[in-house]
């Protein structure tokens, strides 16, 4: 038997991503989608401080968030994160819960990144957009007192993938 909130959690999941939602226009299913997690957010853990910027991309400016937890040290080892979201959904708002918990449990620093969403963008769109948020926090992170010398790329679901790209781009880079 499920707990009763993931029960109601898996029948919201089953009713907002029917058989039909991809049928939608891809504004509706953003929506949609934007929706259901604003109707799971909880109340994010006190402590954490976040900023809003963008970043300079070669293909422009790149919207991004910094966290920033209390135990962090100085200067801050930082994680760029990569939101999930098939590709097509997602952002610093849909994902702005799970990002405070990370950034308090591992007391890193902590930068999401709003990469640009498919269909409109095509591949590697996203992944070039990451990877200069990456290159941002090298070479330009210690402004924000963040230390280049201890970043790691993470991300759930798309955003793993993305994750693992520029970790494998950053390897191959030197």
């Amino acid at each position: 038997m499920l707990d009763p909130d993931i029960a109601a959690f898996a029948v919201d999941q089953d009713k907002t991503f029917d058989r039909h939602f991809s049928t939608r226009p891809i504004a509706e299913q953003r929506a949609l989608y934007d929706a259901f997690w604003r109707r799971w957010h909880a109340p994010l853990p006190l402590g954490v401080e976040s900023e809003d910027f963008e970043v300079l991309g070669l293909s422009g400016h790149i919207a991004v968030r910094l966290y920033r937890p209390p135990k962090a040290s100085s200067p801050a080892p930082v994680i760029v994160y990569c939101h999930g979201g098939f590709w097509m959904f997602g952002g610093l708002d849909s994902h702005d819960l799970p990002v405070v918990r990370l950034a308090l449990h591992a007391e890193a620093a902590v930068l999401a990144v709003d990469y640009r969403l498919a269909p409109e963008h095509k591949y590697p769109a996203a992944l070039y957009d990451v990877w200069d948020a990456l290159n941002w926090v090298v070479e330009d992170g210690g402004e924000y007192n963040l230390d280049p010398r201890r970043i790691a790329a993470f991300g759930d679901s798309a955003g793993g993938a993305l994750a693992a790209g520029i970790a494998l781009m950053a390897r191959n880079d030197g």
